[in-house]
């Protein structure tokens, strides 16, 4: 009897006012921690976006258009190395954001170089976020599992790149106002009106707030107090506008083509759901006990796939034990729709922050009803209490840190590549397999020093190790020694996807260099042939390799000497 007692005063407590304050105060002050992370990688390339006097530069309610899909605007900036060479010429990756290009865009005249100000506006936006779930949970779920599900949701390791990544910021901007737009939904009456207003506005600052279409149809389908007819109808406006934001997007140019990174279901649905197939249990497995799905560039998507199914049986048992169900359940499906447009992206936990508003509900209610769980059951229960509120805030704690080494590990070596290449010369990667060396550094110093470095090339992104062979004056061979596969995952595959592949014999031009493709593997280059305009002791030239964490100028071999590059890990 005294076991029930404390389980009762649990509970009693777990539906006050108070406790939801808890579940709303904690999750915001780890978020908090954030605040010092500073900028980070993107964040140096949308401002220097929006310092740009090009005339190719985006407009600033458009900075999410990365490359336009113009084989001609495409090719001038593979020749300037803003591309790398082996980019589709059809490449496309331009999303539809303009209140968070706006929102970057008024950041930046009110803050300027301080980070700071823009961290504490991610804060106030998620924020307005926790204070929407509180608002939605209340209206939905009994008060200890509207406590439960705030907790959850805010201290999920998987949201920390919406508010302590200032480029990400999208997700927690358009997540706030579908938070908002299904509380405002589930309240009735005319306040149905305003969710719908809350939702477009969503829709302006992500795609991501597509998801909401389903969660709104779940709400709706889930109340069974009202005919069938009466729900499908009360379906249509939410799902009219989803079609129409998505006429919108396709009548912009907005979408991705020819990336192995970002896929379009609109473009290529056959491709999207065969990627779906792995990359949704990898998702839930995030969804359903914390495991990070950024792991899948580290381990097999398949058996990252299996571990993640294996989850998601831990929560449907847990659900079957605790005989939760209802309205819940139906919500349940709603977060298996709205985690649909984020497939289509690297896995990253970043895209759960909208079907976890579904999602955190369904453990909210599990967790609330384990005491009538049998034995087992409350095992499991145990389980989810413990990723859920005790490893979720030590995650998420983990994800701030790795992000502020993420920032500081680019802007490191941007440094180092600033130091090595004179003033108004050409850097030239030979082999870097990390963006963190490859990519990032270039939009650090398009930023912080602008036209210090006219041309910015990478040779080979490939995870592998390399042999240089000179073979004329100023030419050399560069060969994949153990090319990856195409199962592997490799960032250098974001600028071109497996059904593009290269051809032995393709000729590209990038900064001063005539690259020819000698040799393919699995549509990939397994040796490209390199030759200059210049000699290659030109201060105009500055090879650069990555090796023993850091970047130092390479020394081209004699003519018919050949050197082997060993693998090199990212910074650390």
């Amino acid at each position: 009897m005294q076991h029930f007692g404390i389980l009762f005063t649990m509970e009693t407590w777990l539906g006050t006012r108070r406790a939801l304050t808890v579940a709303f105060a904690f999750p915001l002050a780890i978020a908090a921690m954030s605040l010092g992370t500073g900028f980070v990688t993107d964040d140096y390339a949308f401002r220097a976006l929006l310092h740009s006097t090009s005339t190719h530069a985006p407009a600033s309610w458009d900075l999410f258009r990365f490359v336009r899909g113009d084989p001609v605007e495409s090719a001038v900036a593979v020749r300037f190395g803003r591309l790398a060479w082996w980019a589709a010429p059809d490449l496309k990756i331009h999303f539809l954001r303009p209140l968070t290009s706006l929102l970057f865009t008024a950041d930046d005249r009110l803050f300027g170089d301080s980070a700071l100000g823009y961290h504490a506006c991610s804060l106030l936006w998620f924020a307005l976020l926790l204070a929407g779930i509180a608002a939605l949970y209340r209206r939905i779920l009994s008060p200890a599992a509207a406590t439960l599900g705030l907790a959850a949701f805010g201290l999920a390791g998987a949201h920390t790149q919406a508010y302590a990544w200032i480029a990400a910021r999208h997700v927690v901007v358009g997540g706030a106002a579908v938070a908002w737009a299904l509380a405002l939904y589930a309240r009735g009456g005319r306040a149905r009106w305003l969710g719908l207003i809350a939702l477009a506005v969503g829709l302006t600052a992500s795609e991501a707030a597509l998801g909401a279409v389903p969660l709104w149809c779940a709400l709706t389908l889930g109340d069974r107090t009202r005919s069938q007819r009466a729900r499908v109808v009360d379906c249509m406006p939410a799902i009219i506008l989803g079609l129409a934001y998505l006429g919108v997007y396709a009548a912009l140019g907005c979408g991705t083509r020819g990336s192995g990174g970002y896929h379009d279901p609109l473009a290529d649905p056959l491709g999207f759901a065969r990627l779906a197939v792995v990359r949704l249990p990898i998702l839930l497995g995030d969804a359903a006990l914390g495991i990070p799905a950024e792991l899948a560039s580290r381990v097999s998507h398949g058996a990252f796939a299996l571990v993640g199914a294996a989850a998601v049986a831990i929560v449907l048992l847990s659900w079957k034990a605790t005989r939760a169900g209802g309205k819940v359940g139906w919500l349940a499906l709603g977060g298996l729709g709205a985690l649909l447009p984020g497939v289509g992206g690297y896995p990253a936990g970043r895209v759960l922050l909208v079907p976890d508003i579904a999602f955190a509900a369904v453990i909210g209610v599990i967790l609330a009803r384990g005491a009538l769980a049998p034995s087992m059951g409350r095992v499991l229960v145990v389980v989810l209490a413990v990723a859920h509120l005790v490893w979720a805030p030590v995650v998420s704690l983990h994800n701030m840190r790795l992000l502020a080494h993420r920032g500081r590990a680019a802007d490191r070596v941007a440094r180092e590549a600033m130091a090595l290449t004179p003033t108004g010369s050409r850097a030239i990667i030979i082999a870097a397999s990390d963006p963190l060396v490859f990519l990032y550094p270039r939009g650090v110093l398009a930023q912080t020093h602008p036209g210090a470095v006219t041309c910015w090339s990478v040779l080979s992104a490939a995870r592998a190790r390399h042999r240089l062979t000179r073979t004329r004056d100023r030419a050399f061979m560069l060969e994949i020694v153990n090319p990856p596969s195409l199962r592997e995952a490799s960032f250098d595959t974001l600028f071109r996807a497996p059904d593009r592949p290269l051809a032995d014999g393709d000729m590209i031009e990038q900064c001063g260099a005539t690259i020819r493709v000698a040799a393919v593997r699995d549509g990939r280059p397994a040796r490209i042939e390199v030759s200059y305009e210049r000699q290659f002791e030109d201060p105009m030239l500055a090879f650069l390799i990555w090796r023993d964490n850091h970047l130092e100028r390479f020394a081209m071999p004699a003519v018919g000497e050949t050197v082997d590059l060993p693998l090199s890990a990212g910074p650390r």
